[in-house]
């Protein structure tokens, strides 16, 4: 399970960081390579192990930045969702 869970983080930071991008091929579909994938995969792996205790601190601090955005992003839609509540009580 911590292997899943530790694959798992390294395969959403190349995402998120778009470590992927730069390996792309094909002009119409990008796609990229298993060898390619593997390579980095393999690379981000050895760094990761070889700093552990950084990249769990880095992964606590994204789970807290992402749900730190989704109370934004529900505060938000609340503030849009008064403002056309108020908006509407003015034409009463």
């Amino acid at each position: 399970e911590e292997s899943k869970n530790a694959m798992y983080w390294i395969s959403y930071t190349l995402w998120q960081a778009k470590k992927f991008h730069l390996l792309l091929k094909g002009s119409v579909i990008p796609f990229l390579t298993i060898y390619d994938a593997k390579k980095i995969y393999q690379k981000s792996v050895a760094t990761v192990e070889a700093n552990t205790v950084d990249f769990l601190t880095g992964i606590n601090l994204v789970r807290k930045l992402e749900e730190n955005r989704r109370v934004a992003e529900r505060q938000m839609m609340l503030l849009e969702q008064l403002k056309i509540t108020y908006l509407s009580n003015l034409l009463k």
